[in-house]
């Protein structure tokens, strides 16, 4: 007999909401386009948005791969049989990186709605231009160091603490 099919939505992560935020921002800016800000301003949002999405997800799914290796490794069947038992409701929810790659998105979508006399378009440009890098090094870098970790600790067989978790 076949079971049936669980109707139960599947939940989303912090960085798969940040990223859907990235998106409702930058469809909300689509409003003010055409009255505050500039279409080469709204077109390097996009592309900051992108940046952004694009950065978010991967490095979210390189880090739960990780702990998921963790997960099914015997350290952490020993991390569970602890007295007060681990497990990967532990870890973190979301990475300090990935907070400040969005709250940067969102400093920058600030930038572009302040006046131009304040913040020029070469300003914001430059802005916008080292925002991408910042996110293209620094989400990535901090998945696979996370990875890297989650995959140490499946190899050992030593005592795992609740501050190995928060690393990974």
């Amino acid at each position: 007999m076949q079971a049936a099919p669980s109707t139960q939505l599947p939940t989303l992560t912090v960085p798969q909401w940040l990223a859907f935020a990235t998106f409702v921002i930058f469809v909300a800016l689509a409003f003010f386009s055409s009255t505050v800000v500039e279409q080469s301003e709204y077109t390097e949002v996009r592309t900051l948005a992108a940046f952004l999405i694009a950065a978010l997800l991967p490095s979210d799914a390189i880090i739960r791969y990780g702990r998921t290796l963790w997960a099914k490794s015997p350290g952490a069947a020993a991390a569970k049989a602890q007295a007060t038992p681990l497990t990967l409701d532990d870890t973190l929810k979301v990475t300090l990186p990935q907070i400040l790659a969005f709250v940067a998105f969102l400093i920058t979508v600030i930038l572009v709605l302040i006046n131009n006399k304040i913040v020029t378009k070469d300003e914001f440009g430059q802005v916008d231009q080292l925002l991408r890098v910042l996110i293209v090094a620094l989400l990535p870098s901090e998945a696979a160091i996370r990875f890297a970790r989650a995959r140490y600790l499946s190899t050992t067989t030593g005592a795992v603490d609740a501050q190995h978790l928060k690393k990974i």
